[in-house]
Parts: C-alpha cells; sequence; structure tokens
C-alpha cells in the first residue's frame, strides 16, 4: 500500500507540473509567435520595399530564421502536448505501411523492420505529420539500441481499454482502442534510464539532444494517448501508444475547418479591420496589407472594434488576434455581429488551443497561426473580395 500511494503520488506531481508546463508553453508559444510575426511581417516588408538585390537577399535570410525560430517553438508546444497542429482522419496501419520503406533504408542492413497488425485499418483522430514523426523517432531508438543483428516491429492492434466511471468507481464496458506498438531486441533499458527516458536533453547516446522521446510523450499527450514501456538489460524495449477510437473519423464524418467560403453581399470594399492588442503587430501588419492594396482600419481591443462600427461597417472582413485582454478573438466576433457586422472574420493568433468547438463550428472563415506570411493572409482576402463581388452581381 505504501508503494502503490507513493505511485500514485509521484504520478499527481508529474501530472501537476506537465499542467503547468503546458500552460506556461502556450503563453510563450503566443508571445513569441507574436513577435516572431512582427519580425516576419517586417521582413517582406524591406522585400517589397527595396529593389537591391542585396537587401532582398538578407530579408530572405530573416524570414528563414523566423521559420527556424517558429520551428523550436511548435517543438516546445508538441512536448507539453499543447500543439495545436490541425487533426483530421488518419488511419495507423497505411501511414506505418507508407513509412515502412523509407524506414528500412535509413536503418543498418542489418537490422530487419516489420510491419504486423491484427486489424483492417485503425482509423483515430489525429495529425499525420506528427505520427509519422512518433514512428520514426521510436523506429530509429530501436534500431540504435540494437549491436549486431536484430529485428524492430510495428505492430499495431485492437484493444479494449475500460471506461472508468467516476460515480461509482467501478468500470463501465470496454471502449475500443488502437495501440500502436514498436518492440525490438536490443540492449534494452536500466531502470533509471527508464525514469528518464521521456525527458528533454536526456540521451544515453554520444550525439544528440534528447529531444526524441520527449517529443513522442507530447505527441501522444495530445492526441488523447497513453503511453507504456517494458523494458530490461538485455531482453528489449517495447513502447506502446493506446489511441483512442474515434468514430466520426472512423465514418469518414470529422468536420473540417471553413477555409474563407464566407462573403457579405452587397459590400463593394477594400477596407480590412485589424483587431490585435500587440502595437508592434499592427503597425508591421497593417504597413504590409498596405502595401498589398488593401485599406487598413485599426484596433487595439474587442471594445475598441466595437465603438469602431459606430463610425463606419463598410468591411470587407475582420482580422482578429485570437488571445486578448478582457475580450478574447471569439468573444469580440461575437459581439460584433450583435452590433450588425456581418463580415466574415479571419482568426490569426501565436497560440490557438486544439479546440474542436472553436475550430469547426464556422464562425471563422478562416483560421491562421503565426507566423504567417502576408501572401496567405492576401489570398484569403482576395477569395473573400471576390465571392463579395459575385454575390453582388
Amino acid at each position: 500500500e505504501t508503494t502503490l500511494r507513493r505511485e500514485s503520488e509521484e504520478r499527481l506531481v508529474l501530472s501537476e507540473k506537465n499542467r503547468s508546463l503546458g500552460m506556461m508553453a502556450a503563453g510563450v508559444a503566443h508571445d513569441f509567435n507574436n513577435t516572431l510575426f512582427a519580425i516576419s511581417s517586417l521582413a517582406e516588408i524591406i522585400d517589397r520595399s527595396s529593389s537591391d538585390s542585396a537587401i532582398q537577399a538578407r530579408a530572405a535570410d530573416i524570414a528563414k530564421a523566423v521559420q527556424q525560430a517558429s520551428g523550436i517553438c511548435r517543438q516546445m508546444l508538441t512536448y507539453t502536448g499543447k500543439n495545436s497542429q490541425e487533426k483530421c482522419r488518419v488511419d495507423l496501419l497505411e501511414i506505418a505501411r507508407e513509412l515502412q520503406p523509407l524506414l528500412q533504408a535509413s536503418l543498418r542492413h542489418r537490422v530487419t523492420l516489420k510491419v504486423s497488425t491484427d486489424v483492417e485499418q485503425a482509423v483515430i483522430l489525429g495529425s499525420a505529420g506528427q505520427l509519422q514523426q512518433v514512428l520514426m523517432n521510436l523506429v530509429t531508438n530501436s534500431a540504435e539500441s540494437i549491436e549486431g543483428t536484430g529485428v524492430v516491429e510495428i505492430r499495431i492492434k485492437g484493444v479494449s481499454v475500460p471506461i472508468a466511471n467516476p460515480n461509482q468507481g467501478k468500470n463501465l464496458p470496454s471502449d475500443t482502442c488502437y495501440q500502436l506498438t514498436v518492440s525490438d531486441d536490443g540492449c534494452g533499458m536500466s531502470v533509471d534510464t527508464m525514469r528518464q527516458m521521456f525527458d528533454p536533453y536526456f540521451t544515453t547516446k554520444q550525439t544528440g539532444h534528447g529531444f526524441g522521446l520527449s517529443i513522442v510523450q507530447g505527441i501522444a499527450r495530445s492526441h488523447n494517448a497513453t503511453v507504456s514501456v517494458q523494458s530490461q538489460p538485455g531482453s528489449g524495449t517495447t513502447v506502446s501508444l493506446t489511441f483512442p477510437a474515434n468514430p466520426l473519423a472512423e465514418h469518414g464524418t470529422v468536420p473540417t475547418i471553413k477555409t474563407a467560403s464566407q462573403s457579405v453581399e452587397g459590400v463593394d470594399s477594400k477596407v480590412v479591420l485589424l483587431i490585435d492588442d500587440d502595437p508592434l503587430v499592427r503597425s508591421s501588419f497593417s504597413t504590409m496589407l498596405s502595401i498589398l492594396g488593401w485599406e487598413i482600419v485599426e484596433a487595439e481591443s474587442g471594445e475598441a472594434a466595437v465603438e469602431m462600427l459606430n463610425v463606419r461597417n463598410d468591411f470587407l472582413a475582420v482580422v482578429i488576434d485570437y488571445s486578448m485582454p478582457k475580450m478574447n478573438g471569439r468573444e469580440t466576433l461575437r459581439m460584433l455581429r450583435t452590433r450588425g457586422c456581418q463580415a466574415p472574420a479571419v482568426l490569426c493568433s501565436g497560440y490557438i488551443a486544439q479546440d474542436d468547438d472553436l475550430l469547426a463550428n464556422g464562425e471563422f472563415a478562416a483560421i491562421l497561426q503565426k507566423p504567417f506570411r502576408a501572401a496567405d493572409l492576401n489570398e484569403i482576402l482576395i477569395k473573400l473580395e471576390r465571392d463579395t463581388k459575385s454575390k453582388g452581381d
């Protein structure tokens, strides 16, 4: 009982630690990506404003640096399970089979890769790119643990997991899940290594930064999957990820994000209402869109945007930051709607949580995560303008 209590307390402490890290990562991601977006917009302004090829080359280097920094931010979010990458219907078995030739080619010729399954398909709601990363990290780790010849096996199977009933303290009938397992006959791990294997920067290799398995754990969190590990020195290692099956995904009815499909009939305008609480973002963003030919009206908050409707309401579109004081982007849009503004809205933010209701209910014509290129938003605005004119005709 003492051992079980201690293990339970350790899991609780770890859970609280991960929750706190996730909240910190989300906040840092929002502010960091906002700053990166301002830098990216300024780089685009320099590129478009100068005819000097050397200056344009430097602007392109700045844009590349922004993308690298944004990648680091995404990596941090992935580790904490807060990555907001869009999820859709994916088949774990299909991903494994498509990756098998590539993975086998990357392994030493003495290591054989096998894929086995007891199901015809294993459909879940997830990110194909992230799940590919999980497989690549796990298979690479397994292969590197093998000295000489050996086998790495990817196995996908259906499993039944009891559903906890918090009211009765019992288990309800089992829920169907899919388990992705990567096993090897390598050197195995000690208890101390297993305890630290998911910590960032922990590695037993001479090269590498130790982020591979921490990323695997973060991706598992973001997919509501559980991770289990079995290993002993000299007896190989088995890592299993158990994903909840998604009935909507299996029947192909997963909602998708609406992209630039809304328009307002009878509005002939190139005016865009830009709502963002960061003055640096507003300034650089406004300048960039003005260069592209749009007339920009700025508002530093949701309240200021609502007040703006007392002066004008001829907007082609409303571009809204999500995380703002007092009223966030969603609340601002709903208030604008009650005040008669029917212009389609584009949601932009440095961090957008994976919230199906927010992403799928059609309130926004499009959703962009900073840092993005001005050309991405410009394309959406052109589509909205074209749709508006066609309705007016």
